[in-house]
Parts: C-alpha cells; sequence; structure tokens
C-alpha cells in the first residue's frame, strides 16, 4: 500500500514497544468478525495493549485490520523503532 521510492525495503510485523505481532492482530480481527463484531484500531489497543508505547504502530494495525495483511511497507517519513526496541 505504501511503498515507493525513498522507502527502505523492510517489512513492519509487529508491535515493538508492546512484542504484538500483526499475525495476532489479525487473527483477533478474525475472530470478532466471526462473533459480529466490526473490529477497529482501537479495539486492538485497548484488547493487547499495542500503540500503548510509543504508537507508531496504529496506522499498520489499522490496516491490519483493514485487510487481514500481517506483513506492511513502511510507511513514508514515519519514525523508525529498532527491531530489539522497547517503549518510552
Amino acid at each position: 500500500m505504501w511503498g515507493g521510492k525513498g522507502t527502505r525495503e523492510m517489512a513492519v510485523t509487529r508491535c515493538v514497544c508492546r512484542e504484538v505481532s500483526f499475525e495476532r492482530i489479525a487473527r483477533l480481527a478474525a475472530e470478532l468478525r466471526a462473533a459480529g463484531v466490526e473490529p477497529d484500531a482501537e479495539m486492538m489497543r485497548s484488547m493487547t495493549g499495542c500503540g500503548t508505547g510509543c504508537g507508531t504502530c496504529m496506522p499498520y494495525v489499522a490496516e491490519v485490520v483493514r485487510t487481514g495483511r500481517v506483513s506492511l511497507e513502511v510507511i513514508p517519513g514515519s519514525p523508525q523503532r529498532p527491531a530489539g526496541g522497547g517503549g518510552p
């Protein structure tokens, strides 16, 4: 979705601060839909803790909920967190 010139070839696959994988987010969203509940990014934040550290993952979480994709391109201009880094 985002990609393009000047972006790094790196996949974003989780909330780094809270160690929540996008696979977990996608599974939870699918389970909620199966139960008749339409999930959104804020619901995922409250249920998993993702986005409660630095918040950088929230646009990605919204995309995972919307599409079910669990490996996303870096959004141009978004801050980069170190792979092993924690929250503030």
